[in-house]
């Protein structure tokens, strides 16, 4: 199964992390509005950690395990999951854990909660969701911080596109969302600002204002060819400025964001579009890496939708 399955309403594979805390029940509440079909919920708590008053170090594994498997079904059936399947682990790096369950359940999605660092109504992505970000053999779903006071079921979506290598999943991933879903879908392309060496005092030895229109020119261009290819139903929108501050205002005014994250050797680079959401976005946010590799049916679903 495949979150790019040609059949929109196939079931989705989705992992959840809960944590037994905010974070765990907003990403329980973010499955259920994406509509997670068989749901694994993954309770990963540090074996230091006191978990319904049993303390982790003190206890066997199976009374670990049946405490985490008790609190991960009052999880689940507050979430309309009842039928997920329950998976309560002890370990001192939860990412690697998480991750692990993904790879096994041959998920098409994990579904995290913010950081409870992160402000109300914000996403704030901890150390741990960076790192299943990192390693995800899928694409990653977040919610923000207070999600479960205010779950909806999406309606409006928009995809980060930059037409660079690797964006192309970033798309795909949308338009796949937004047919299971029903959503209304728009691309935006942000057209950024020239760099400031550009706009100071080197200014009077360029033609800026024609770097300028020469840029916004090819990011029309590159839109126009983007919806060409995409369904009709999808629209587009060329938004100035920097692709990072574009897409978390327009977080203010959706309900879900698509993005895409480069690879890099060890960490998320800072300033990047799926960084910036990661520390603000007012709305769930999906991110695609650029390994989520493009199949046959991919192709084969959004040419069928054209």
């Amino acid at each position: 199964m495949s979150i790019l399955e040609p059949d929109p309403t196939a079931p989705l594979r989705v992992v959840v992390g809960v944590d037994g805390a905010d974070g765990g029940r907003d990403a329980l509440a973010l499955a259920q509005a994406l509509g997670a079909g068989p749901a694994l919920l993954v309770g990963v708590f540090p074996m230091r950690n006191h978990v319904a008053g049993i303390d982790a170090l003190g206890d066997t594994d199976a009374v670990r395990a049946a405490a985490l498997r008790g609190d991960l079904d009052a999880a689940a059936a507050g979430h309309g999951l009842a039928d997920a399947e329950l998976c309560p682990v002890t370990d001192e790096r939860p990412a690697d854990a998480i991750v692990a369950a993904a790879v096994s359940h041959e998920a098409d999605l994990i579904v995290l909660g913010s950081s409870r660092r992160g402000a109300l109504g914000r996403l704030f992505l901890g150390d741990v969701g960076r790192e299943v970000l990192r390693c995800a053999p899928c694409p990653v779903a977040f919610a923000p911080a207070g999600y479960a006071e205010h779950a909806v079921e999406p309606r409006r979506l928009v995809a980060g596109y930059d037409g660079r290598d690797g964006a192309e999943p970033v798309l795909e991933t949308a338009v796949a969302l937004a047919d299971r879903l029903a959503a209304a879908l728009t691309v935006v392309v942000a057209c950024a600002p020239l760099p400031a060496s550009l706009r100071g005092a080197a200014a009077s030895a360029v033609d800026v204002q024609g770097i300028s229109e020469q840029e916004r020119h090819a990011k029309e261009e590159l839109l126009a060819r983007t919806l060409e290819r995409l369904p009709g139903r999808v629209a587009g929108r060329l938004e100035e400025g920097a692709a990072a501050t574009v897409l978390v205002r327009l977080s203010q005014e959706v309900d879900l964001v698509v993005v895409g994250r480069r690879p890099r050797a060890h960490r998320l680079g800072p300033g990047g579009p799926s960084d910036a959401l990661a520390h603000g976005a007012a709305c769930p946010v999906v991110v695609v890496g650029s390994a989520t590799a493009a199949t046959g049916a991919t192709a084969r679903h959004v040419a069928a939708e054209r």
